[in-house]
């Protein structure tokens, strides 16, 4: 997470002839890692899409133990049955929905409204400090 707080400070900002730029005008940061916080997850309120549940056993067992988990960070868990994806992602999270199958690796998503970054990252860095389930991935030739 840190190297995507970076990396997101970096790539912000305005451009004065990119009309879509400017929209972030007053909303974006030059540093975001002053909102990685291992505590991030300290009153919180996080949806959790439910929907999707009842077709993999497996992948609803750890899903489920992850939610205990985050609640035990001091999150509170709000069941959710029903999102717009226009409103959360849009074709990516219609992806998620279907990417992950029984033996396939399982990934945390988190999603916001616009502008919500810095909250996106509290929550991302706290989960990712106290589980340590990231792996770094191993590229070829390495």
């Amino acid at each position: 997470m840190r190297d995507a707080a970076v990396l997101l400070g970096a790539l912000t900002g305005t451009d004065e002839h990119d009309e879509k730029t400017l929209e972030s005008d007053g909303h974006a940061h030059d540093d975001y890692t002053r909102f990685l916080h291992e505590n991030g997850l300290e009153g919180k309120r996080i949806g959790f899409y439910t929907t999707p549940l009842g077709q993999h056993f497996r992948l609803e067992t750890l899903m489920q133990q992850e939610v205990r988990r985050i609640e035990s960070l001091g999150a509170e868990i709000v069941d959710i049955d029903r999102i717009a994806s226009e409103d959360i992602g849009g074709d990516g999270f219609q992806v998620l929905l279907y990417e992950f199958k029984d033996g396939l690796p399982v990934g945390l998503s988190v999603f916001g409204r616009a502008w919500s970054e810095p909250v996106l990252l509290e929550i991302a860095y706290a989960y990712e400090q106290a589980t340590n389930h990231r792996m770094v991935p191993a590229f070829q030739g390495q």
